[in-house]
């Protein structure tokens, strides 16, 4: 074997660190002698393995900061120590935060600016925002004084960042410190801000807030703000700036939105005019669509927008522009952001015709998660239901007999036209394929997606359930107010003599506890008998082992009364259950 083809396994840093150490390199950045380097070097590796017990480990964590005391700042300037640090921050004691606040604090421009320290101060601030929440919702005097000292500092940085702002914003290291700022202020990481509501509540000083308006305020009047939306890092500052923004201040968010539509996202299309039959050509589409920065501004801008304002967006740059703007690498996304937060019944139902009218093109280009936001839209506005089943039977080809009716569910998961589709070679389940059909099962009336279902054989859905991706069909399915008592019972009458092939694969196995815990009396007897032909099979699997306990095969096989008693005893309570829950 001459090893062609072969991957290697990427070098861990520890490794790559250890190499350039016996070169003479002690990490980029700050030079540490051969001896210290080497005590962090020996720190590095040890750093994430198990410790025998939480008190060993606090040990090492205070005899590693027991060795930076003195030399935070240089140290943390060096490549290897910066990532420690980073690591084992937040695990150390108030005492140490303070030490590394204050040896930091006449330095701040250096370690901002660092390309290591800057990594240290991100997570000083982090760690930071942390202690003071904690502290502040333990109430004594201990954490009032601790509480304090760690919002005075947290607003010395925001205060000293904000001010050098034009300096920071260009520098890479700089500039992401200057975005985990914008997130602490308003109670947020970087990861969490994308994440959480922002009617969320946070315990944080009102200063804070203060420092954040103050700043907008005197950012939107800066000369050259309408430059940073065209470059890559100062627009993902910006759109970390208009998240936050949007927990502090509706007012200002909507002046921040408003100036990026009219001098931005908009203007270049103002003055085109387009008969409302004729179709928009690419030259009719915004130039802001073709730069990758701006189109991911332009997402959060619509994320955050209030209902005016998302109207004013959707009027100014999409509509009429859809099925161009769908089509493209850099514009797609914005378009699932479009359909995913408006709110507005009468907008969506604009949208939907337009994108529909050029589904073909849109899926020929590969951009069938717009198909996919499409779908869930119907489902979550409740309209357009049947008209997106009948659009998507037709580009399928499968919307005429109903012979080629019951192909629409594998046609579906495998995302291929019929004419594409052949039945007898293999065929892989997709994940927007898989998507589609869950979202189809909350439509209001699914009967078509169903009863292509259940037109496949026992083995076609079990294979189907053993998918990753399609196996969670099955949790719609049975989620779906929509899917009847009858549809259900004929689907475990079609997977009678399939239910062991589920209950020995990995992802079918979690299928088949979702199938057991819908079945009544007789099916679970049907199940159990099925399966007792089958527990060697099932005992010798990791995957079916549990399941020989959840059914209690043994007492099934030696007393199948009391089995079916007690089975009996489970469906009634778990039929008191759901009645209570109807009626509250």
């Amino acid at each position: 074997m001459d090893g062609k083809g072969v991957k290697r396994k990427k070098k861990s840093f520890t490794q790559k660190v250890m190499k350039f150490h016996k070169n003479g390199v002690n990490g980029k950045g700050f030079r540490l002698d051969d001896e210290s380097f080497e005590y962090f070097l020996h720190v590095l590796k040890i750093m994430n393995q198990d410790f025998e017990s939480d008190e060993e480990k606090r040990n090492f964590v205070h005899n590693v900061f027991e060795q930076l005391r003195g030399h935070e700042v240089e140290y943390s300037c060096n490549q290897v120590i910066s990532r420690i640090v980073d690591t084992l921050l937040p695990l150390t004691s108030d005492e140490v935060i303070f030490n590394f606040m204050g040896a930091f604090d006449t330095e701040l421009r250096i370690t901002i600016m660092d390309p290591f320290a800057s990594h240290v101060i991100e997570k000083l601030i982090v760690t930071c925002l942390e202690r003071y929440q904690t502290s502040s919702s333990e109430k004594s005097n201990n954490n009032a004084i601790s509480s304090e000292k760690f919002s005075e500092w947290l607003l010395k940085v925001a205060k000293f960042s904000f001010n050098n702002f034009e300096e920071f914003i260009s520098d890479n290291y700089a500039n992401h410190v200057l975005r985990t700022i914008l997130c602490c202020i308003v109670g947020e990481t970087e990861d969490s801000i994308t994440k959480s509501s922002s009617n969320d509540q946070k315990i944080l000083p009102s200063e804070f807030s203060s420092v954040l308006k103050n700043f907008v305020d005197q950012l939107t009047h800066w000369s050259h703000l309408l430059e940073l939306p065209f470059d890559n890092l100062s627009s993902g500052f910006l759109q970390t700036l208009i998240r936050s923004t949007a927990r502090v201040s509706s007012k200002r968010t909507k002046v921040l939105i408003k100036l990026f539509i009219d001098k931005c996202f908009a203007r270049e299309s103002e003055n085109v005019e387009t008969d409302e039959n004729e179709k928009q050509d690419f030259s009719s589409v915004p130039s802001v669509f073709d730069v990758n920065s701006c189109v991911r501004l332009l997402e959060v801008v619509i994320s955050v927008a209030p209902p005016k304002l998302f109207t004013q967006i959707y009027t100014r740059c999409f509509k009429n522009r859809l099925s161009v703007i769908a089509c493209q690498s850099t514009s797609n996304f914005a378009v699932q952001k479009l359909i995913q937060h408006c709110q507005e019944k009468e907008e969506f139902e604009s949208i939907f015709d337009e994108i529909t009218s050029s589904i073909d093109t849109i899926i020929s280009n590969k951009r069938t998660g717009v198909i996919l936001q499409l779908c869930e839209a119907c489902v979550r506005h409740k309209t357009k239901q049947a008209v997106f089943m009948q659009v998507w039977m037709q580009y399928l080809g499968c919307n005429e007999s109903k012979e080629s009716q019951n192909l629409l569910c594998p046609l579906t998961v495998f995302m291929k036209r019929k004419t594409e589709y052949n039945a007898d070679e293999e065929n892989t389940v997709t994940l927007h394929g898989s998507l589609l059909m869950q979202h189809m099962l909350k439509f209001n009336k699914p009967i078509k997606i169903i009863s292509s279902l259940l037109e496949m054989n026992g083995n076609q859905i079990a294979s189907l359930f053993c998918d990753q991706k399609g196996s969670h069909i099955a949790n719609a399915f049975f989620d779906s107010e929509y899917v009847g008592e009858k549809s259900r019972e004929k689907l475990f009458k079609v997977l009678q003599n399939s239910f062991a092939s589920l209950a020995l694969s990995k992802h079918g196995s979690r299928v088949f506890d979702i199938l057991w815990g819908a079945a009544s009396v007789k099916n679970r007897t049907l199940i159990a008998t099925e399966l007792l032909e089958q527990e060697a099979k099932l005992s010798a699997s990791p995957y079916g082992r549990p399941i020989i306990f959840t059914l209690s095969l043994n007492t099934f096989r030696h007393k199948r009364d009391e089995w079916i008693k007690a089975q009996t005893t489970s469906e009634k309570a778990k039929k008191i259950f759901a009645d209570i829950l109807t009626k509250s």
